[in-house]
């Protein structure tokens, strides 16, 4: 996750959190993805990306590696409707399309049906297990109860789970080895946790304020709602923590997924505004000081996923360009940065000196891709790859804070 923008006095060092700072976005290239195709779903295994797209007239799945880019493409019938939330168990890719059907993709393209809902549901996984919600699902030809199911494909084993006192089920999630739904009980969404086999309530929602999304971090999960009370609709980002929600930001839209990081949390959807700053459909926080680290010339169409790696978030949605990159439909930027006015080694990478003036050294980056840029993000230096060791020549930058990309993680340094 992220550690923000920083401007380094150096007289007096300090750390000045700035907002409107946009990181290095790096283009994302599918085989075959031009403008108008989007993402829908995302999901990482390893080093493993799966993607849930649609291009033109056909729904697909791709498969990509990480480290080298390669793509493997898998069509989905027509019939069997676009794709709208999946996850990946043991490096195979279930998703659930808007025909109700949970399909199961292995990476030579193979498809089985493994269920039907019987009307709108949702998926995602845990571990080794496929969770269901929002209708009943046929199993062996049986129609299952309402709301809550899982699916281990290692034993090929349905469970259905009691219902909460709740007309519908329309958010579920794993939080601290407990499972959490979100449902409608007497005109109000409300939070249910379930103990041996009971729903209990731990949280209602304010009559007007509808669940659309939850990321659970740690101690607390994240969650994004939507007030609809008039006369402005509007989106509302908040965090959940020993039973009280705490609002954080407030956005002219719906924030349609949440994605965290050590660093950072990185939100996608349907905005122009979060937290009173600029935001086009996509925005960042540090997660220890609740600062904005990303928000203008984010993604110029909605975003509807996003996920993280070791070193990137991962953005998926109907947009052509992510800040000014050509990328349709999926991008990626680093999710952590690391600052500060000494020399650096991470990861066995070791950049120095730190105050620099003439050159500036970086060790054991091998094959990795290095970019030295400015706050303004403009490009002064660059290498695609490196050899065991790269000596910048930075005599002729001007003084002030500079930032090293390496290979998806961003450092900061100081020129003199």
């Amino acid at each position: 996750m992220k550690k923000i923008l920083i401007f380094l006095f150096f007289i007096f060092p300090k750390f000045i959190f700035a907002q409107n700072f946009v990181p290095v976005w790096e283009d994302t290239y599918l085989p075959d993805q031009e403008a108008g195709c989007y993402v829908s779903s995302l999901d990482l295994q390893n080093e493993t990306i799966f993607i849930g797209r649609y291009c033109g007239a056909e729904d697909e799945i791709v498969f990509g590696d990480i480290s080298s880019e390669e793509w493997m493409e898998c069509d989905i019938p027509d019939s069997l409707g676009e794709i709208s939330s999946g996850g990946v168990i043991e490096s195979v890719f279930y998703v659930y399309t808007e025909s109700n059907w949970i399909l199961s993709v292995d990476q030579l393209c193979e498809t089985q049906i493994i269920a039907k809902s019987d009307g709108w549901a949702k998926i995602f996984s845990e571990d080794d297990t496929l969770y269901v919600f929002g209708s009943s699902v046929y199993i062996d030809d049986t129609l299952s109860p309402p709301f809550v199911h899982s699916f281990v494909p290692a034993t090929n084993t349905w469970e259905s789970f009691p219902n909460p006192e709740s007309e519908s089920v329309v958010g579920l999630t794993i939080f601290q080895n407990k499972m959490f739904c979100v449902g409608l009980d007497d005109g109000a969404q409300k939070i249910f946790q379930l103990n041996d086999s009971l729903w209990n309530v731990v949280y209602v929602f304010p009559e007007d304020e509808h669940f659309v999304s939850w990321e659970p971090v740690e101690d607390r999960i994240y969650v994004s709602s939507t007030n609809f009370a008039p006369p402005l609709e509007y989106g509302i980002f908040s965090e959940f923590k020993d039973g009280d929600m705490d609002s954080l930001f407030s956005s002219d839209g719906n924030i349609l997924d949440i994605s965290a990081s050590d660093c950072f949390v990185t939100v996608v959807g349907n905005f122009t505004n979060f937290g009173n700053c600029d935001a086009e459909n996509l925005a960042m926080f540090d997660r220890s000081t609740k600062e904005i680290v990303q928000t203008d010339r984010g993604l110029d169409g909605n975003g509807y996923a996003v996920v993280e790696s070791d070193e990137l978030f991962y953005a998926g949605g109907a947009f052509t360009y992510g800040a000014d990159i050509y990328s349709p439909g999926i991008i990626s930027l680093p999710s952590c940065y690391e600052v500060g006015i000494e020399d650096i080694s991470e990861n066995e990478i070791k950049i120095f000196p730190n105050p620099a003036t003439d050159f500036l050294s970086i060790e054991n980056g091998v094959g990795k891709i290095v970019r030295i840029f400015s706050l303004s993000e403009e490009i002064y230096l660059m290498a695609n790859e490196i050899d065991n060791k790269k000596v910048f020549d930075v005599v002729n930058l001007s003084s002030g804070t500079y930032y090293v990309l390496v290979n998806g993680r961003v450092f900061s340094f100081i020129k003199l």
